[in-house]
């Protein structure tokens, strides 16, 4: 044959996500070799977040190659973010001086406990609406994550509306960058191209809608705080 290219070279990867040759770069590492995946030194870990937040279209793929720890996203992305949102709940105090303190340490661990909880619980909600191949991603490292970069993207927002509340009628929309990065996610967890549509909107709602339903329940639980 003219092209003996291995069969991952020729075929196109976003019209065929799911397909991976045995050397393929992009294929997912084996979680039970050497007791685990093993994380890679390079691209640095904190110019990762960037990446896929900058360039999702071959950002998630460094993060799938890169084999990172989930302990190592969580405490280098998720956790410090998740904590620079709760901290930002207390630029009320610059804005309005009479604020509440005690109102606003409960409003920081609200925001706090809202993306933890929403990362713990979502791939158990999502469970019963999202197609195998989805699930099964999410139950590995990669998906793992994965989600844990998108609700860092959440928390990261919300340290800009809070900080910059006069920018309100234009950072209110930043969610939906999320949601972006959510539709060039949904090929790389290997999803069916026909059901691409409906996973970026089943993820979609999870990843916007969850820490909205937590800060709600606690406004509901907490009236007056």
């Amino acid at each position: 044959m003219e092209n003996d290219k291995p069969l991952y070279e020729i075929i196109d990867e976003d019209e065929l996500p799911y397909a991976y040759g045995q050397d393929d770069p992009d294929r997912p590492a084996d979680p039970e070799a050497d007791g685990g995946e093993k994380e890679k030194s390079s691209p640095s870990r904190i110019s990762l977040l960037w990446r896929v937040m900058l360039g999702p279209a071959t950002g998630w793929k460094d993060l799938k190659r890169a084999s990172l720890k989930k302990e190592s996203v969580a405490s280098v992305y998720f956790y410090p973010l998740c904590v620079a949102a709760a901290l930002s709940q207390f630029v009320d105090l610059i804005y309005e001086a009479h604020q509440s303190v005690l109102k606003l340490i409960v409003s920081a661990l609200v925001i706090f406990v809202s993306y933890i909880f929403s990362y713990i619980v979502f791939p158990i909600l999502g469970r019963p609406f999202l197609c195998a191949e989805a699930n099964k991603t999410l139950e590995t490292n990669f998906g793992r994550n994965a989600l844990m970069v998108l609700f860092s993207t959440l928390a990261l927002f919300k340290v800009a509306y809070n900080a910059i509340p006069f920018m309100e009628p234009v950072l209110v929309f930043l969610p939906l960058w999320t949601i972006y990065l959510i539709h060039r996610l949904v090929p790389v967890m290997r999803v069916p191209k026909e059901k691409w549509g409906t996973t970026t909107v089943i993820l979609s709602v999870l990843t916007v809608g969850l820490p909205m339903f937590w800060q709600w329940l606690f406004a509901v639980l907490l009236p007056g705080v």
